[in-house]
């Protein structure tokens, strides 16, 4: 289902684009009987209910004009949340004093603790490191380099 994905990403940035928000993400995927494909979009003024109304009955034309989908689907475009996935470079540094939780594929080599799961506050990127600070306010020097190459996950957090 990835051949549908990776068709439906570029029309749907352009769509995205054309309304004046961002593409964050793009999954299609089979709950019950039923395809879904579900788009999830940003904007610095938030959301709402109108902009997501505009991408999908944008998006809905342009998929029906192309042919993309393999059959029935339920299009569903919201908002990323408050857990927003985090995927390129520059979101970890627009997302700089945010609270992340960041998967690798492997223990990290410097890491005495060998942890492949790390919560902390995003400092940037480094050259091809992330920085994420662990420690918090009471351990500024809690800052971990995570290479970008070894980033199996991530997305924003948040304190309740």
């Amino acid at each position: 289902m990835s051949s549908v994905v990776e068709q439906v990403s570029p029309l749907a940035t352009a769509v995205a684009a054309e309304a004046g928000c961002e593409l964050v993400d793009v999954a299609y995927l089979k709950e019950g009987r039923e395809w879904i494909l579900r788009l999830a979009i940003d904007h610095p003024a938030g959301v709402g209910l109108d902009l997501c109304a505009t991408v999908s009955s944008g998006l809905a034309a342009v998929l029906d004009r192309q042919e993309v989908m393999p059959g029935p689907y339920r299009l569903e475009v919201s908002s990323p949340g408050l857990t927003r996935p985090l995927r390129k470079r520059e979101e970890f540094e627009q997302f700089r004093g945010r609270l992340a939780v960041v998967k690798t594929f492997r223990p990290l080599v410097d890491d005495p603790a060998r942890r492949k799961s790390f919560r902390g506050v995003l400092q940037g990127v480094d050259g091809d490191d992330i920085l994420l600070n662990t420690g918090g306010e009471t351990q500024p020097e809690s800052v971990m380099r995570i290479p970008f190459d070894l980033i199996s996950k991530a997305h924003l957090d948040v304190d309740f």
